[in-house]
């Protein structure tokens, strides 16, 4: 009988209610939270090195990736610029070409009108010289000696000459005395200097032509050696062909250092 009431007593003792709660409803939220905090930390605590690592390199991924669009938008705008710029350089130094194409298409241009309008000359000049050979016929036993030798030498062929460098003008015009005696016909020299050669141009390619580049080459070829200077490079003759077939005077062009 005994059992019966101890068992009865247990089950007294564990049904009994519990004592009320002091806490209020407030506390037990806090209790609640900081309970599921330290549940948190104790899964933290479950973390390897191997799974950190594996969350360090994934953050560090994003990171980088974020850091190269924030690096690459900059650079990609200063690319542009810089080309824009290259493009803005080209158009001026193609604007700076083709102004000066254009300055040396008028020179062109001028010096074409130039020549043209010394072969008009040249033309009229002929004509003249042909009009006073027949007049000199009818009048030439009462010209004087003087006259005869200013004709003599309008009736020779003109050559031009260019020279530059170190040669004098008095050892130009005791050349061009030379050419005289030579035959030909040397207006006043021009200094010029473009660079030339030494070179007698002629601009018919015949042989009459051609013999006589040569003869003019080979008379100043001597001149300057008996003066102790020979032309260095020597002189040569060399044709030269002229737009639209035009003729012209030949033409002696020198550079050297004689004085």
């Amino acid at each position: 009988m005994g059992n019966p009431v101890h068992a009865h007593g247990a089950d007294t003792q564990a049904d009994a209610p519990h004592p009320p709660s002091d806490d209020t409803l407030d506390d037990q939220i806090k209790r609640v939270q900081l309970e599921k905090l330290q549940a948190e930390l104790r899964n933290l605590k479950g973390w390897n090195y191997e799974l950190t690592g594996k969350v360090v390199i994934s953050v560090l991924a994003v990171l980088l990736a974020v850091w190269s669009v924030y690096i690459g938008v900059p650079k990609a705008q200063y690319d542009a610029l810089k080309a824009n710029q290259e493009v803005a350089s080209n158009l001026t130094r193609l604007n700076e070409l083709k102004a000066e194409t254009e300055r040396q298409s008028r020179e062109l241009s001028e010096s074409n009108d130039a020549l043209e309008l010394r072969r008009r000359q040249l033309a009229e000049a002929n004509d003249a010289l042909a009009q006073t050979q027949n007049a000199l016929q009818a009048v030439k036993p009462s010209v004087t000696g003087e006259a005869l030798a200013q004709f003599d030498a309008a009736a020779k062929p003109v050559v031009y000459v260019q020279f530059a460098g170190e040669l004098s003008r008095e050892l130009i015009d005791a050349y061009r005395g030379v050419l005289r005696s030579a035959g030909f016909n040397p207006p006043r020299a021009e200094r010029i200097n473009r660079g030339q050669k030494n070179e007698v141009r002629y601009f018919s390619n015949t042989p009459q032509e051609a013999a006589r580049a040569a003869s003019l080459a080979q008379a100043t070829k001597e001149f300057f050696a008996s003066k102790g200077c020979p032309l260095s490079p020597p002189i040569i003759p060399r044709f030269v062909e002229l737009p639209e077939g035009r003729q012209s005077p030949q033409e002696v062009w020198l550079i050297g250092s004689c004085k």
